[in-house]
């Protein structure tokens, strides 16, 4: 499916799935695509109106979600980085860690608890 990062921003479709397992966070997740740019992909999780009425209504979270064709979900965006750190593999995309030179010293992104070219995020899209 994506081999490199321009076939990920020209093939991935809006309303594709895909599963964004997070290693940085220890946290997997079903989500769909609801938006997508050259930088980037917005991704939501389905929420229920009244959740969406609440968020929508409190000023921190107003611009955290967004009603699709009757259906409404969080958003959250999500960069893409240079495609020397990344990996492709079919359906899965992997976000590897990197250093990044600093004012004082070298950066690791995203943290230290990862060794460089180590995968933090995958996104296998379905």
């Amino acid at each position: 499916m994506f081999k490199n990062l321009n076939q990920l921003k020209n093939n991935v479709k809006v309303g594709q799935k895909v599963r964004i397992e997070n290693y940085l966070k220890d946290k997997k997740e079903d989500r769909i695509v609801i938006k997508k740019q050259t930088n980037g992909l917005y991704t939501g999780i389905e929420i229920s109106k009244k959740e969406y009425e609440e968020k929508r209504n409190n000023w921190i979270t107003e611009n955290n979600v967004i009603e699709i064709d009757g259906k409404y979900y969080t958003k959250s965006f999500l960069d893409y980085q240079k495609a020397s750190q990344m990996s492709f593999n079919d359906n899965t995309v992997e976000w590897l860690a990197f250093d990044k030179k600093g004012h004082a010293n070298d950066i690791r992104v995203p943290s230290l608890d990862f060794k460089t070219n180590e995968t933090w995020l995958k996104l296998i899209f379905q």
